[in-house]
């Protein structure tokens, strides 16, 4: 493959959705400050994954977060940063999902075939 680190390491990357119970702490504090889940992002950079975007939900999960990253064991050092501080009770990770023919496609899907 052609081009430089950075379009290569894109090319590689997946997308997982993240479905979150956050603690009640957590929960008062998105209340209070929505800013603070900015700080789920910055984590998620520093481990070499980008957070695309974050959704509030009022169900057995408080929050979506669709991540791209580039393999498994980034999502579980994510996962395990989370819940070490008491900030999410439970995550659930689905993905990865890969990119194919201009949409999003996951791959258990893609493999079932």
């Amino acid at each position: 493959m052609v081009g430089t680190k950075t379009q290569v390491q894109a090319a590689a990357m997946s997308i997982y959705v993240m479905l979150a119970s956050l603690t009640e702490w957590a929960r008062e504090e998105v209340a209070r400050r929505p800013e603070s889940l900015e700080r789920f992002a910055r984590c998620a950079e520093a481990l070499g994954a980008r957070v695309i975007g974050q959704y509030e939900r009022l169900s057995s999960y408080d929050l979506v977060s669709v991540i791209e990253a580039p393999d498994h064991e980034t999502i579980v050092s994510l996962s395990r940063q989370l819940e070490a501080p008491g900030v999410v009770r439970s995550a659930r990770f689905i993905g990865p999902y890969t990119t194919l023919r201009g949409g999003i496609i996951g791959a258990e899907r893609i493999r079932s075939r």
